[in-house]
């Protein structure tokens, strides 16, 4: 399973005691969330709910501190990653609403090209190698391509792990995506 201090626990602390301290807690969180989403008129995105409730608590769970970020220019180009971890060298991380997709561009003018097709195009211009893009049903870790033939990442499919309890997925999540497992300042 690993060794807890691989990823920054004090000496003595179990990976499978985290592990199963963030899916219990992580569960919970989750059917709050739903509760909340399942009331949202059909015209809501669920940005905030899905960010407040849901996706910064869970991204805590897995050691990030996600601070709110101002949109970027770069080379007149708008960059609106919603949020980055400052403890990680500002590790990006965009967070959609539960009712975006991410593979297409958000209704209205909040983005300028899909979700995942701006982080991969944010990345590609900076000197950050990887970002998650999340709309709190799944979540995706990208990396840094210049080859842009085919969309790559790696994706958890958040709504099956929690709906159908499949805790050895979440327990490869955890240990895939752990904020640890970035690159970044300690």
């Amino acid at each position: 399973y690993g060794y807890g201090s691989d990823f920054g626990f004090a000496k003595g602390i179990n990976l499978r005691d985290k592990i199963g301290t963030a899916w219990s807690e992580s569960k919970l969180l989750w059917n709050i969330y739903q509760s909340k989403i399942q009331a949202l008129p059909e015209t809501e995105t669920g940005t905030s709910e899905t960010r407040k409730l849901w996706m910064i608590p869970f991204l805590m769970e897995l050691a990030y501190d996600p601070d709110t970020s101002k949109a970027v220019e770069i080379d007149g180009k708008s960059y609106a990653i919603s949020h980055h971890d400052s403890k990680r060298d500002q590790f990006p991380i965009l967070i959609m609403g539960h009712f975006d997709k991410l593979d297409s561009k958000p209704d209205g003018n909040r983005l300028r090209m899909s979700p995942h097709a701006l982080m991969q195009e944010y990345l590609n211009k900076t000197e950050h190698l990887y970002g998650l893009v999340t709309n709190g049903r799944s979540i995706r870790l990208i990396r840094d391509s210049y080859r842009l033939a085919r969309l790559s990442f790696i994706e958890f499919d958040l709504e099956r792990i929690y709906e159908e309890e499949l805790y050895f997925e979440f327990a490869l999540l955890y240990r895939l995506l752990h904020s640890t497992r970035m690159p970044g300042r300690l």
